[in-house]
């Protein structure tokens, strides 16, 4: 019995070692083409857009995980709600068009509608 004890009792203290302190800010880690907010995030979106079509494996990942980080950085605006449902079909209509820039026409105009009607000084919260 005593035996069974002893690895998980190194485990937890090696795990308890491992917790930053409480006073040390907590970073997450976030991708280097982790958009500043919901504006550049849109601004990404238009740019790589076009190089889609190069077929690099690396910008088309980077492009998804933008068009995926779309509705929760225009939650951490102050849009209204019937303009961040805008948002999430336009993210999933990109999703779906996977870089045809034909398909992703309509879905890119009408971030840029959104993103127009935002009062210049929108609240946008950075985690």
């Amino acid at each position: 019995m005593i035996r069974r004890g002893i690895p998980v009792a190194l485990m937890l203290l090696a795990g308890c070692a491992a917790t930053p302190p409480a006073d040390e800010p907590h970073e997450h880690l976030l991708p280097a083409h982790y958009p500043a907010d919901f504006r550049a995030a849109v601004a990404a979106v238009e740019e790589r857009l076009p190089r889609l079509a190069s077929g690099d494996v690396t910008e088309r990942g980077e492009f998804r995980d933008i068009i995926g980080w779309l509705p929760q950085l225009a939650a951490d605006t102050d849009m209204p709600r019937r303009e961040w449902d805008r948002v999430q079909a336009a993210a999933r209509a990109l999703a779906t068009a996977d870089g045809q820039a034909v398909d992703a026409t309509a879905a890119v105009a009408t971030l840029r509608e959104v993103v127009a009607a935002l009062p210049a000084d929108t609240v946008v919260e950075v985690l």
